[in-house]
């Protein structure tokens, strides 16, 4: 009854990964069901290692193509592929605490609450400077 109504857990693929390290997290997969942990902690070093590869080179080629689409005028083509680029970065949202720790998240708020704080900041009365010993001798 949960296939029907749920279905199947769909997999994002990444058009950014190449084939290479698709094998290579399949290799790696199969020695941690094997219980190889060396094998399968040199794997997925490599795994990581040409999977950041693999996302430069993907940027870099999306950025390179959005340039060329500026260059001949196709502005809609070109701020396509920026999209693409931003849409592929994370974004992380991290809540703030407000003046009664309640976790805030909206952004309004979150903006409005960092201008408090750095108005309470500004506006602190400065602490006195602990007296310094003096190290220059008046003659």
């Amino acid at each position: 009854m949960a296939e029907e109504v749920l279905g199947f857990q769909r997999y994002v693929r990444h058009e950014w990964i190449r084939d290479r390290t698709r094998n290579l997290v399949e290799k790696k997969h199969t020695a941690g069901l094997n219980h190889d942990i060396d094998q399968y902690k040199e794997l997925n070093r490599r795994c990581k290692k040409l999977a950041r590869q693999d996302k430069q080179n993907w940027a870099e080629s999306k950025a390179i193509q959005g340039e060329a689409y500026l260059a001949t005028g196709q502005i809609k083509d070109a701020f396509a592929h920026f999209r693409n680029l931003r849409a592929a970065c994370p974004r992380k949202v991290s809540p703030i605490l407000d003046d009664h720790d309640n976790l805030i998240s909206d952004k309004a708020a979150k903006a409005h609450r960092w201008k408090n704080h750095i108005e309470q900041l500004l506006n602190h009365p400065s602490l006195p400077c602990p007296d310094l010993p003096s190290t220059v001798q008046e003659d």
